[in-house]
């Protein structure tokens, strides 16, 4: 395996582009086997520490060779394997005497190499893993900025079988005595490949996304504004047009900070599941799950805001090829699933938590139903704002193929429930969508929607509850919205607004209540 390293200790903006690997050499008459091809070359770039304000680095690993075919035109004898692709890791630090620090790190996964062919098939490549780490370090009241990015890299697809996608992982900190400490992190899984050939033997498989969990990747000091946040992206299941598709990779994001210097806090993170794989003799693979998480408390009385969103990953759609069209659909969403919370001993605390199911694939996908119950919580005794969101997965589009079932969008229900003794100001907002229905030669419906905000305080309350029905052909949905509000020393507003939608031409009904009590 080829490797190849590069350090630079002072002034940076750096880029590498691992080699190729070597293909591997076709069979003959003599040897009739395909020989596998090499593995791409691995990347490896090192950046500071030094005294420039800005440095980054972009390592990109090296493709995997392609396996040699088989004698007489991949008829006769073993396929060559593909190489792997080459794996990519970019570490990056500024720390300059003064003034403001930025440090950007980029790493990609070489792409795996493609199988030859052969009556014996051989795996293609792998995509190579990645790995991204990003350090600033201000001095003063300067701004410091870490940004990381880490993509696994994807499988090309085989000739009979798809491979795995590569893993990716990575950090981010950001370091300031008195300004501004922003720390970004995103992760990215390999594609798994696809196979569009039918099935000699064995049967052909779609390739695996790779799956992305990342706990606290994220870091920082200050004693002014601290900026986090984190994404996980799981990798896209390869398809398989005349067999079994790749599991969906999924995505997890936890985030957790106890902090007792800045003087404010602005937490994110963030979750997106793979896409499922299509198929046209077996089911669309499910969406890959999302789970985001973060807890965020200041100890010294400042602003929290927390912000999480988790997003399922689309079905894998159904191409109805041949006679297991009456056996076969669309995969269903991804489930998005999390919480968010939030403390302060005097700061406002805004927290909000979003769950979006995966809308699913072509032909009789379901999409995913999402159910949020107090999935967010804060405290303080300043103003307290807490919102939740749940959102349907969209239903598959379906055309006439036999045997197929309609597809519905999924439904949301968000429940939010606060009795609070501290905040000077409570406010709550319970939101669900249900999700659109595919387009459906059948009616079916759109996903029903419940949303209930139930908030108790001592101050100022407002209580709203959004519920909106998702779109059906000639079915319509449901929708109920219920906002409750009650307080031992301050007015109450309460708003329930509810929207029915009955058909695809758009025909709705909306309801809005209000009630406000002054005490």
């Amino acid at each position: 395996m080829l490797f190849r390293s590069v350090t630079q200790a002072y002034a940076a903006d750096v880029s590498q582009t691992g080699a190729t690997g070597a293909n591997g050499t076709d069979g003959t008459a003599a040897s009739p086997n395909g020989t596998d091809g090499a593995a791409g070359a691995d990347v490896t770039l090192t950046v500071g520490p030094n005294d420039d304000a800005s440095n980054s680095a972009t390592a990109v690993g090296g493709q995997g060779g392609y396996g040699g075919s088989a004698s007489n035109y991949g008829t006769s004898g073993v396929a060559g394997a593909g190489g792997m692709g080459g794996s990519a890791s970019a570490s990056v630090m500024s720390s300059p005497t003064s003034g403001s620090a930025v440090a950007k790190a980029v790493a990609t996964g070489g792409t795996g190499g493609f199988d030859g062919r052969g009556s014996t098939p051989a795996p293609s490549g792998q995509g190579g893993s990645a790995y991204a780490a990003a350090t600033a370090v201000a001095a003063g009241s300067a701004d410091a900025t870490a940004t990381a990015m880490a993509t696994g890299g994807k499988n090309p697809g085989g000739q009979v079988n798809g491979y795995a996608g590569g893993g990716a992982s990575g950090t981010a900190s950001a370091i300031s005595e008195s300004g501004t400490a922003s720390a970004s992190l995103v992760v990215t899984g390999g594609n798994g490949g696809s196979t569009g050939y039918p099935p000699p033997a064995p049967y052909p498989k779609g390739g695996n996304g790779a799956s992305v969990s990342l706990q606290n990747a994220v870091s920082g000091s200050t004693s002014g504004r601290l900026v986090l946040t984190q994404t996980a992206v799981g990798g896209n299941a390869g398809s398989a047009s005349f067999g079994r598709p790749g599991v969906a990779g999924t995505a997890r994001s936890e985030l957790t900070l106890s902090d007792s210097h800045a003087a404010e806090l602005q937490i994110s993170s963030s979750a997106t599941g793979g896409n499922g794989g299509g198929s046209g003799y077996e089911f669309g693979s499910i969406g890959g799950t999302a789970t985001a998480q973060a807890s965020a408390t200041s100890t010294v009385g400042s602003n929290v805001n927390v912000a999480v969103q988790a997003l399922g990953g689309r079905g894998g759609d159904f191409t109805g090829y041949g006679a297991k069209t009456n056996f076969y659909w669309g995969g269903a969403g991804g489930t998005a699933t999390g919480t968010a919370s939030g403390s302060s001993n005097g700061g406002n605390v805004d927290v909000s938590f979003t769950a979006t199911g995966g809308n699913g694939g072509a032909e009789g996908g379901e999409g995913a139903s999402v159910t949020l119950t107090n999935a967010v919580s804060g405290s303080t005794t300043g103003a307290l704002t807490l919102s939740q969101i749940a959102v349907g997965g969209n239903g598959g589009d379906r055309s006439a193929l036999p045997g197929v079932p309609s597809s519905s969008g999924g439904y949301a229900t968000s429940t939010l429930q606060v009795s609070d003794t501290q905040a000077t100001t409570l406010t709550l907002l319970a939101s669900a969508s249900g999700g659109t229905q595919g387009r459906n030669p059948w009616p079916t419906s759109g996903g029903d929607a419940t949303a209930k905000a139930d908030a108790q305080g001592i101050g100022a309350v407002n209580s709203q509850a959004v519920a909106t029905g998702g779109i059906g052909l000639a079915l319509g949905s449901s929708a109920t919205a219920t906002a409750n509000g009650t307080s031992s020393g301050g007015p109450v507003a309460v708003v329930a607004t509810r929207s029915e939608e009955h058909t695809s031409e758009l025909q709705s009904r909306v309801d809005i209540s209000y009630a406000v009590f002054c005490l």
